[in-house]
């Protein structure tokens, strides 16, 4: 990818907006004007590769080669992760009309999770077993 040496001949859109990005590619026909297309494509990425990255603890290990038994290992662990994500969502929803300042905090604490993955599974696998089940929501 072509990246200009002299930094007068950058094209920014703000004059504090500083911002730097570095990809390598193998494609050749990479035009300066190109570049910042290109990296917001690759920079959405990141979030596929996060949401695989923490999938993996969930996935079971199977020894089975039966393709079925694979993919319903993942598709059960994709499962798992939006409910968790879901329920996160939900309660920081609560946590926002109940508190004024939540909504207030930085972006990166708003990306914190308030329930952990492993508190989501161990409250899931405690409601299962119950003597007495699950009462239905009113």
């Amino acid at each position: 990818m072509y990246v200009p040496a002299k930094r007068d001949d950058w094209v920014f859109t703000e004059e504090d907006d500083v911002k730097y990005t570095v990809f390598v590619t193998n494609r050749d026909d990479v035009l300066p004007q190109d570049a910042m297309g290109i990296c917001n494509r690759y920079s959405k990425r990141w979030d596929i590769e996060i949401k695989y990255k923490v999938l993996q603890p969930l996935l079971p290990s199977i020894a089975s080669k039966d393709y079925r038994m694979r993919y319903f290992s993942f598709v059960f662990s994709c499962l798992l992760y939006n409910l968790w994500r879901l329920t996160d969502h939900s309660l920081k929803r609560l946590a926002s009309e109940a508190f004024d300042d939540y909504g207030r905090l930085t972006f990166d604490d708003r990306l914190d999770p308030l329930l952990s993955m492993a508190d989501f599974l161990a409250s899931a696998f405690i409601l299962m077993f119950r003597e007495d089940g699950l009462d239905p929501p009113d």
